[in-house]
């Protein structure tokens, strides 16, 4: 497994040590990339790790607050690198397993309460 990025949350990004929730888990195809964005009630901790053609990002010291957010997100009919989104709970984090179609540059960033994950378009 590839080395954890930390989370690249700007210096003026503030996480208070309370329990986070998620809130939303989405998916938003666009011109140049693919992203995949989870919203919390406040800004979070937050690493993502990658392997071959699996992403994860753990959500530290949140919960989901509710089940319909532990639901897949199927991917596959969108001309993506993205294939399906899994996000569920894991002790005190919680985990979004990204599936890719294969290896894809990405960028991972926090603007306030929300994450993104950025995987770039490449020709089929």
């Amino acid at each position: 497994m590839e080395p954890s990025r930390q989370g690249g949350a700007s210096s003026d990004v503030t996480v208070s040590s309370r329990r986070k929730t998620l809130t939303l888990v989405g998916f938003q195809p666009q011109a140049s990339a693919s992203r995949v964005f989870v919203r919390t009630n406040e800004p979070v901790s937050y690493s993502v790790s990658e392997q071959g053609r699996v992403v994860v990002l753990e959500l530290e010291n949140t919960r989901v607050d509710s089940s319909n957010n532990t639901l897949p997100l199927d991917t596959s009919f969108f001309a993506s690198p993205v294939l399906r989104v899994d996000p569920s709970a894991s002790g005190r984090d919680v985990r979004i397993t990204i599936q890719l179609r294969q290896a894809t540059p990405f960028q991972a960033r926090q603007e306030g309460n929300v994450i993104s994950l950025d995987f770039q378009r490449t020709g089929r």
